[in-house]
């Protein structure tokens, strides 16, 4: 049985995923500080989300949130405190590419957190990337041994390199509103639909302000 729906959960969820790795380089001539880029996430690869259900992210999965110009923000192991690039000042850009979702951020060499970043970087101590994300449209495949969940359209947050990455292959380190794999949805009404709107613009206002608070 398959079932598709548009939901978005109670808390961010987060996926990292070990490929390429994060790179760091200098920028072009004339310009200060560094650049730093690698994949927040891979399309098309099968993992294991802690033995409930396989999760594959499909490409087109960002385009519209890119689109859309979401404001993301480039942290350190998701911390709202560490801000170092933003998609609304030009600082950090996104890509979707045949490979997945591709960041590229320029760091200021004056910012305290990416000084910290980019001593880790180079040493080989953070390689990984990861990014936060609501789900807004999700196909479910309960006809098989192992529920698989499709994530066919998300809302971004924030990029990150982190010391940890959340899965890689079938290894899986999950954080958020999964824990279990969720029944089928039912129809659900207009006003139902309109709740969950709601709740979603809420999340992102409060999002916003949280990194707001914590730039400053």
């Amino acid at each position: 049985m398959t079932t598709e729906t548009t939901l978005s959960g109670l808390d961010h969820e987060i996926r990292a995923f070990s490929v390429s790795g994060v790179t760091l380089e200098r920028r072009a001539e004339g310009e200060d500080g560094l650049r730093l880029s690698g994949y927040a996430a891979v399309f098309d690869r099968v993992a294991d989300i802690g033995g409930w259900f396989d999760e594959v992210i499909r490409p087109g999965a960002f385009a519209r949130a890119i689109e859309a110009g979401q404001d993301v923000a480039l942290l350190f192991n998701h911390d709202p405190n560490t801000v170092m690039a933003r998609t609304t000042n030009g600082s950090l850009r996104l890509r979707e590419d045949a490979v997945g979702l591709w960041f590229e951020a320029d760091l200021d060499a004056n910012d305290p957190d990416a000084q910290r970043v980019v001593t880790k970087v180079r040493a080989g101590n953070v390689s990984q990337g990861s990014f936060a994300f609501d789900v807004r449209t999700e196909m479910w495949h309960q006809d098989r041994p192992k529920p698989l969940r499709e994530l066919l359209d998300l809302d971004l947050y924030d990029v990150s390199p982190v010391t940890y990455p959340a899965y890689a292959d079938t290894q899986v380190h999950a954080r958020g509103r999964v824990a279990a794999p969720p029944s089928p949805p039912a129809q659900e009404s207009q006003a139902a639909r309109s709740e969950q709107q709601l709740r979603r613009r809420r999340r992102q206002s409060e999002h916003r302000l949280f990194l707001m608070t914590g730039d400053e």
